[in-house]
């Protein structure tokens, strides 16, 4: 923390690179500068407050006190998203339903089963078709581990998506709080996990995984370790097509972690920074073009074996089409009051809420993360719906989005204690309304 009490970037330093700051040598973990107060886990011995110390910590890099967090989070949302499901499914609310198809299994299965979870299914069992080359194929390959029983693949689905959400928090908390601190990464960990649509964590949807690649991938990129990082951001692009919003904010990133250098070099540091050797370089390059070549090629592949008809065009089967970013938010607003719905309260206030948590955190989210958030709702409002709700699906594009989680808990970090109760109840009662619409069949999240 500066004179000016201002946040410092996070100083990322591993190996021969490290960089002695504040008196502390930095090692091949993340060090950061946090702008809130000590945390206990701060030895207070003459370590300056802010610098997050690694004493306290016992099992896989976190206290007993955060895994235990970790574990409650977990296993309470989805008991939340458990039981609206089911709920739903019983037609306890009296929603209009609408034909979400024959889902697998029996009463307990078949609704994590529903819109995309059919296709994915229908994909592994019988390979594609035209209109089911939207779905990127890591998540239904990964499904035919199971056999040829649908059931057995349903169900494996299931666990996957719930395995792979697992995973994925502790990396998720380890992330954030590198950055920002305890306090923001627990606030994080738990907007991800009671999310209005967050029960596709745990049913036949490809969210789950994408979140786990995205984590993973940014992790590497944040230690530098680029190599590590090409693997899972090639994967990222076989799982959505965020792989091109990804490949332009790891890029992004580089360039910002050659500023920061430069500036600390140039500053209280004697010297002149490393210069990075042409085969870094080119290594760097070809990790960030991973995620777009992926995903670019399942569409030119997709196009090329249906004659056309295949990849993007397959995007007129299920009512969506090209069209400017604005248009489909104009036209949502307009026939705001005409046509309301779940989906449309959900998807509208995502989008507003992320661009505001985004642009009220710009200095303390990196430039690749904002790129990450405006992309993915670029990429979502440019193949927008073509009749109403033109947005759906947007609340779920962002769940997997994970620096609009960061965004928002650093706001609410910021807010008075006594409002984090009723907070908490908006956040769980949101939950339990889009679980129970997702068990109810309705084509509420897209």
């Amino acid at each position: 923390m500066n004179s000016r009490g201002a946040l410092r970037r996070p100083t990322f330093a591993s190996g021969r690179d490290a960089v002695k700051a504040d008196g502390v040598l930095a090692d091949h973990s993340l060090v950061t500068v946090l702008e809130t107060d000590r945390d206990p886990g701060i030895v207070a011995s003459g370590r300056p407050s802010g610098i997050v110390a690694q004493r306290g910590r016992r099992r896989w890099g976190m206290s007993t006190a955060t895994l235990r967090y970790l574990v409650t989070v977990f296993f309470a949302s989805r008991l939340v998203n458990i039981f609206f499901v089911l709920r739903g499914r019983r037609g306890i609310i009296p929603f209009a339903l609408v034909d979400a198809g024959p889902g697998a299994g029996g009463s307990l299965v078949s609704p994590w089963t529903f819109f995309d979870g059919r296709w994915y299914l229908k994909v592994s069992g019988s390979g594609y078709e035209d209109f089911t080359s939207v779905f990127y194929p890591l998540y239904p390959n990964l499904l035919k581990l199971a056999g040829a029983n649908p059931v057995h693949r349903a169900v494996f689905g299931i666990a996957l998506s719930t395995v792979c959400f697992a995973i994925a928090l502790p990396l998720l908390f380890r992330l954030v709080e590198s950055s920002h601190g305890t306090r923001s990464a627990r606030l994080t960990c738990a907007i991800t996990a009671f999310m209005p649509f967050s029960a596709v964590w745990g049913a036949v949807y490809t969210e789950s995984l994408a979140l786990l690649l995205l984590v993973l991938t940014w992790t590497f990129v944040r230690q530098e370790r680029w190599v590590h990082a090409a693997l899972p951001a090639l994967l990222v692009g076989l799982t959505r097509n965020v792989g091109f919003v990804l490949a332009g904010a790891m890029f992004v990133e580089f360039l910002q972690q050659r500023s920061d250098a430069a500036k600390v070099h140039s500053g209280s540091f004697h010297g002149r920074p490393r210069r990075q050797s042409r085969m870094r370089i080119a290594t760097v390059l070809v990790t960030c073009a991973l995620p777009a070549l992926a995903s670019g090629g399942f569409m030119l592949w997709a196009n090329h074996r249906f004659g056309g008809a295949g990849g993007l065009a397959a995007q007129k089967a299920y009512a969506r089409g090209l069209e400017w970013p604005w248009w489909a938010l104009w036209k949502d607003l307009a026939s705001f009051q005409s046509y309301l719905t779940i989906g449309k309260i959900f998807a509208l206030g995502g989008l507003f809420l992320a661009a505001a948590v985004s642009i009220s955190q710009r200095r303390r989210l990196r430039l690749g993360e904002h790129l990450l958030v405006w992309g993915v709702m670029a990429m979502h409002l440019l193949l927008a719906r073509q009749n109403p709700p033109h947005t759906i699906g947007a609340a779920r594009y962002l769940m997997t989005c994970f620096p609009f989680a960061t965004a928002l808990a650093l706001c609410i970090e910021r807010l008075p204690r006594r409002w984090m109760t009723p907070l908490a109840m908006l956040l769980v009662s949101m939950c339990a309304i889009g679980a129970t619409t997702f068990g109810a069949g309705q084509f509420e999240i897209g």
